[in-house]
């Protein structure tokens, strides 16, 4: 006679993994947006050195 025992697997596997990558991608390319943005404000105001709004450059972030 073999004993089952009744378990259910809710996760499917490297499920977690997969969001935490996702999650991490995420992080990156907002970082990395951000870095690009900043880049383009330094570089316009010391080529273009007018008072500027920084909403201009940073509405979405």
């Amino acid at each position: 006679m073999t004993l089952r025992r009744n378990t259910v697997d809710t996760e499917v596997p490297g499920e977690a993994a997969a969001v935490w990558a996702m999650l991490t991608e995420i992080l990156i390319a907002r970082w990395c947006l951000r870095a690009h943005l900043t880049a383009h404000l330094f570089l316009l105001s010391a080529f273009y050195p007018l008072p500027i709004l920084p909403s201009l450059y940073f509405p979405l972030i």
